[in-house]
């Protein structure tokens, strides 16, 4: 009956630390995951601002295509759509971003503007 609880309790600590080990390593994946999804989105903003918009406007979607609900990639992807030219894909971008916020004084700036300079053309 000793060897019993003994190997009873061997087991559970087993389990216990393999519970925490893959704790930790989910944890360690997720804070990776969040510095890359950063560093792409440095790496997009640092393009757009140097004016190599394709790569920017690539990266973007990238961040989209990984995460969906990415209101700042959407609203991003507006800025450097609306630096191209595409105004109708811009809106649609900062539209999509707004869904997704709600009220953000930023995505609702480059909207308005976007809409105002549209009126004028």
């Amino acid at each position: 009956m000793k060897m019993s609880l003994q190997w009873h309790f061997v087991f559970y600590m087993k389990n216990k630390i393999i519970a925490v080990l893959i704790l930790l390593l989910s944890s360690l994946f997720f804070s990776c995951a969040g510095n890359i999804v950063k560093q792409e989105n440095t790496y997009a903003m640092k393009m757009m601002g140097k004016g190599i918009l394709k790569e920017a406007e690539f990266r973007f979607r990238q961040q989209i295509a990984e995460d969906p609900d990415n209101w700042a990639a959407h609203n991003n992807l507006g800025v450097c759509l609306e630096e191209q030219g595409f105004h109708k894909e811009a809106l649609a971008e900062y539209e999509t971003a707004l869904s997704i916020i709600g009220a953000n004084k930023g995505v609702e700036y480059n909207y308005n503007n976007l809409l105002e300079e549209l009126k004028d053309e």
